[in-house]
């Protein structure tokens, strides 16, 4: 319903970027970032330190993970993909 309301008019939004990245790079919207006070999140792929995960949770898991470093690429999302451990 959000998505049809800032389509049709004078209407703001609160959302990620990439819930309209089609649409601002096709200059339908724009998109203003939220600096003061900014505004964080982060998402994780979450699971039990001492299950195994089975092979299709590993596929998602990789899926997901190739999916959100393509879509950083390419400008529909922002933000940095943390690694297990702390690295990256």
């Amino acid at each position: 319903m959000f998505r049809s309301i800032a389509l049709s008019g004078p209407a703001y939004t609160v959302v990620p970027y990439s819930a309209f990245a089609m649409e601002i790079e096709a200059g339908l919207l724009v998109a203003s970032r939220i600096v003061d006070p900014g505004i964080e999140r982060t998402l994780s792929f979450v699971w039990h330190e001492f299950s195994e995960l089975s092979l299709s949770a590993r596929a998602v898991k990789d899926v997901f993970r190739d999916l959100v470093q393509t879509m950083m690429q390419r400008n529909q999302m922002r933000g940095r993909l943390l690694l297990p451990g702390g690295a990256g």
